[in-house]
């Protein structure tokens, strides 16, 4: 059962909450091809897969939410990385405050993205409107806390590194 519940906890993740769609819809286009019919066979894979995916998360909650959290960084890095250059392009600064600000609204576009997922039919945007609150404040309150961790990190690392014989190059140092 783990690693069943770790492949659907990993779909879920990296796909932002589509987990269950994807796999359904792939299965239906295999089963279409058999002659089957698509549209019910999408339902009724989609049915399996979401209770398949609550069942692991109920039996095995930590793996569950470790697999699924930790498959969403990639795509949640990509959805960062767009958000950091639309807000150099607005001019926002990377102090503390700028950091709160791209911090809240990447952590809102993340969650309302992952609530569309997680929201059941015909209740998809609201969920995704009801989750991005909290990824904001998550955001919002994290990214000063993380950039602050990050510094101290090469702060007291550096003689440590210089000791070694490492230095950071100037884009760590750009960064940091």
């Amino acid at each position: 059962p783990g690693p069943a519940v770790m492949a659907d906890s990993l779909l879920n993740g990296i796909t932002m909450g589509y987990g269950s769609e994807t796999a359904a819809a792939t299965s239906a286009a295999i089963d279409g091809l058999k002659g089957e019919n698509v549209v019910d066979s999408y339902r009724r894979n989609h049915a399996a897969n979401e209770a398949r995916l609550q069942q692991g998360r109920e039996d095995y909650p930590p793996l569950a939410a470790l697999s699924e959290g930790t498959a969403m960084a990639l795509p949640g890095l990509a959805i960062a990385k767009g958000i950091d250059r639309s807000m150099d392009a607005l001019g926002v600064g990377r102090g503390w405050f700028g950091n709160m600000v791209r911090g809240g609204v990447t952590g809102g576009s993340e969650a309302s993205v992952y609530g569309t997922g997680e929201g059941a039919p015909g209740e998809r945007l609201q969920t995704g409107m009801d989750y991005a609150p909290y990824g904001a404040a998550a955001g919002a309150v994290a990214a000063p806390v993380v950039g602050a961790g990050a510094k101290a990190l090469g702060i007291l690392s550096a003689p440590l590194a210089a000791a070694v014989g490492l230095r950071n190059g100037p884009r760590a140092n750009r960064v940091l």
